[in-house]
């Protein structure tokens, strides 16, 4: 089965400066998953997106908002607090209904 899926930027208030690249040998392994990616199910409450912000993740995806307790978009914009000393990028991964109509 091959479908299409679309990716959209969840805007923030400031952007971060630099994102970590490229592959770390062992004599210099990142701190904590600085310049890693993570691909969740669910939009992070704001209890998780903290703890993602001190494992320094490079970049969030994620495909369905949490209404109550997401931190990312639906409820809160963590990314754009100004006040952390780290940044992610984030976005929403748009799924096509044929993907979401598939039974197990």
């Amino acid at each position: 089965m091959s479908a299409n899926i679309t990716l959209f930027q969840v805007e923030d208030t400031e952007k971060p400066d630099t994102l970590t690249e490229g592959c770390h040998s062992v004599a210099a392994r990142p701190y904590l998953c600085t310049g890693y990616d993570i691909y969740l199910v669910w939009e992070p409450c704001t209890m998780c997106a903290m703890a993602l912000v001190h494992q320094r993740i490079r970049r969030i995806f994620y495909a369905f908002p949490n209404p109550n307790a997401g931190a990312l978009g639906s409820v809160h914009r963590l990314q754009g607090e100004k006040s952390l000393n780290h940044h992610y990028a984030v976005f929403r991964v748009l799924l096509p209904e044929e993907v979401l109509s598939v039974e197990l």
